[in-house]
């Protein structure tokens, strides 16, 4: 049994935040929309239909005065045959950033 100060360790982490992953990411898209990528030195096929997510839904509040600047990208489950994870990924110059990865 683990003690109350060890309760919530973990070896993987469940979800990966943004800017702790600093590998390369490149995503090839077909009309627009992610299918397959690079990730962590593997080739990743996308298993299911992407979602678009970003920052045009979101709701400021009144007071502030200057909200972060807009950004879109894609939610998606990726596989590399041996392990399936969920991606959060968005746009940034000509490049991507991987926002989370959820197992």
């Amino acid at each position: 049994m683990r003690t109350i100060e060890h309760m919530f360790d973990t070896i993987h982490p469940a979800v990966e935040q943004a800017g702790l992953d600093t590998s390369s990411l490149t995503i090839w898209l077909l009309d627009g929309v992610p299918v397959r990528l690079f990730w962590r030195g593997r080739r990743w096929r996308i298993v299911d239909t992407p979602t678009r997510i970003g920052s045009a839904d979101a709701v400021w509040h009144p007071a502030l005065t200057h909200p972060p600047a807009g950004w879109s990208g894609w939610r998606f489950t990726a596989s590399d045959g041996a392990s399936t994870q969920v991606l959060d990924v968005r746009a940034i110059g000509s490049g991507w950033q991987l926002l989370a990865a959820y197992d």
